[in-house]
């Protein structure tokens, strides 16, 4: 399985169109693939990490995505399919954010986030017509950043954990928002949401006041999130959330313990 692919764009003109249309067949194979993919219900983590399905019909509004190629003003009117990944400038060992419509003109660096090194992108998610990852930029932190397909509109969306690393994992989607595990600077790893602004991200719950809870195996059931946390009093349990701190709730016990007395 390919978890990651080195898109080569050349300094001159000759060497950059040798490297376009050596990559381009392997390029639009994947947008084929990730076409194939958006009909499924789930993706492997490889999957994810490479490329992100703006799974839009023909009849559904772009939204904030701009497709536009070069900074021509010839966009559709439609949302198009397109696909981001992680991809290589000059064959160096450098991975920055990249997209493709498909096309090798419309196959182009986004933006170097990370000017001193790779940013990495991965776990791609797509709420409301902007693509949200994980990626890290200079000071060598790994933050949640969002982008709607152009340099200008690529930014991150807040630091839950200003003196470390955010830790984000298991994202997931819930009623136009994001949910998701991150590390607080001061209560650990709990459960948070944001709406993809900076003032819209917050912790919903520190569901253990002592230590972290340490969310996982988030999974959407109908208008709520389950997941596995620690409350530190009766171990990984069962939890749900519907976005808020007071329906941020303990299932029950899951595992019962047995003791003779």
């Amino acid at each position: 399985m390919i978890a990651k692919t080195k898109y080569q764009h050349g300094g001159q003109a000759g060497r950059q169109s040798r490297h376009r249309r050596g990559t381009m067949k392997i390029l639009l194979l994947l947008f084929a693939l990730a076409f194939a993919a958006s009909c499924q219900k789930s993706r492997s983590e490889n999957e994810m990490a490479l490329l992100a399905l703006l799974a839009a019909s023909s009849s559904q509004s772009c939204g904030n995505l701009n497709p536009t190629v070069h900074g021509t003003s010839d966009a559709p009117q439609e949302c198009a399919r397109i696909a981001f990944f992680e991809g290589s400038m000059d064959g160096s060992s450098d991975y920055e954010l990249w997209r493709t419509d498909g096309t090798d003109e419309g196959t182009y660096l986004v933006k170097n986030i990370n000017t001193s090194g790779s940013s990495s992108p991965s776990h791609f998610i797509e709420l409301n017509g902007i693509v949200y990852f994980l990626a890290e930029d200079s000071t060598g932190e790994r933050e949640l950043w969002k982008t709607n397909g152009t340099e200008s509109g690529t930014e991150m969306v807040t630091r839950s954990n200003p003196s470390g690393n955010s830790g984000i994992e298991s994202m997931v989607v819930l009623n136009d928002q994001l949910i998701f595990r991150a590390n607080h600077a001061t209560e650990g790893s709990e459960i948070w949401i944001s709406d993809g602004t900076a003032s819209g991200t917050n912790m919903i719950k520190n569901i253990n006041p002592s230590s972290s809870s340490a969310p996982s195996s988030l999974t959407v059931m109908g208008n709520r999130v389950f997941f596995k946390a620690n409350d530190g009093t009766n171990g990984a349990e069962l939890w749900s959330t519907d976005g808020t701190e007071s329906s941020t709730v303990r299932i029950g016990d899951v595992v019962y313990e047995i003791s003779s007395g």
